[in-house]
């Protein structure tokens, strides 16, 4: 995501919190919410892309279940089915540190059409200051 969308991103959810009565920010709509929002988006944009630099947003425990091999060739995929594109849904705080996202991916089929996607989880995790993907899509 390029920097000035994430901040306009940033400035629309912080107004929205702003504005929000008590209970939807005791809910969890704050930086951290943001911030694992921008991780789970750059990691899934990079395997819209292909692009194995997605590993940099890999967790270091999610590396311990699988190699950099396998995240890999999940990031860059394959010829069919392709990867399309994905949709974000709600997030939710699961503990601190760490969120649960709603994720829906589309691949293209070989002869043309879109997969039937089924929604799942990611989860991230907060190490370090920054924010990484826990799990891989299945």
């Amino acid at each position: 995501m390029k920097r000035s969308t994430f901040w306009k991103h940033v400035t629309v959810l912080a107004a929205a919190a702003a504005a929000a009565p008590a209970a939807l920010r005791a809910a969890g709509l704050d930086q951290n919410y943001v911030l694992a929002l921008e991780c789970v988006e750059n990691f899934l944009d990079a395997w819209r892309k292909r692009d194995a630099t997605g590993l940099a947003f890999v967790s270091a425990a999610a590396s311990k279940h699988a190699t950099d091999a396998v995240i890999r060739a999940w990031l860059v995929g394959t010829s069919s089915p392709s990867n399309a594109a994905f949709e974000i849904g709600d997030g939710r705080a699961v503990s601190p540190g760490h969120y649960r996202f709603k994720i829906t991916l589309y691949y293209y089929l070989t002869g043309g059409g879109l997969d039937t996607p089924k929604a799942q989880n990611l989860d991230v995790v907060q190490a370090g200051g920054k924010w990484y993907v826990a799990n891989l899509p299945a």
